[in-house]
């Protein structure tokens, strides 16, 4: 497995401790419906924290008609709250 080095951190130097994730931030832009898992959420903290640096939530929880908009699969990981997209920030 390769490891990740982050050398560029766009918070170098912060308290990873206070990486943290609203769960606002997953919610479905189209409905507002917020069905993400907790371990979702929990899963990339604990990766934020690793790397230095909390990522930007592009895409949580989607509702089956935002799922349809976006082009998802039917039963998509992000319609079941199983899932997020993220982009370094």
């Amino acid at each position: 497995m390769k490891s990740f080095k982050n050398n560029s951190s766009p918070e170098a130097g912060i308290d990873k401790r206070k990486i943290v994730y609203s769960r606002d931030e997953f919610k479905c832009p189209c409905c507002g419906r917020n069905e993400i898992k907790q371990e979702v959420i929990d899963l990339l903290t604990e990766f934020a924290r690793q790397v230095g640096y909390k990522l930007e939530v592009t895409s949580g929880y989607r509702c089956e008609k935002h799922n349809r908009e976006v082009g998802g699969v039917p039963n998509s990981f992000h319609v079941q709250g199983k899932a997020v997209d993220v982009k370094r920030p």
